[in-house]
């Protein structure tokens, strides 16, 4: 009788600012939808394409100046997406 057991692979994702790896949970995945607008996905579920950054306030800063969200989504982000990510963060 084999008794193999599945091991439980948690996904790992790469934070777009800093380039660390953390499991999936862990990070906080911004969506592109496929209308073009950008949303906070904070269960990691929405239809689109996705970038992942740390879930810590610090790297907001980064964030905003390097535009590295219009690099890896194609999308311009407004103030008011800033400010709504500001606001996740700080939960």
């Amino acid at each position: 009788m084999n008794t193999t057991t599945k091991k439980n692979n948690i996904p790992l994702r790469r934070c777009i600012v800093t380039g660390e790896h953390g499991d999936k949970r862990s990070l906080l995945r911004i969506v592109r939808k496929p209308d073009g607008q950008l949303e906070i996905d904070l269960h990691g579920k929405m239809p689109g394409r996705g970038a992942y950054i740390q879930r810590s306030i610090a790297i907001l800063a980064k964030l905003k100046a390097s535009q590295l969200i219009q690099k890896h989504l194609g999308v311009q982000p407004d103030d008011a997406f800033y400010e709504r990510l500001a606001n996740v963060l700080n939960e």
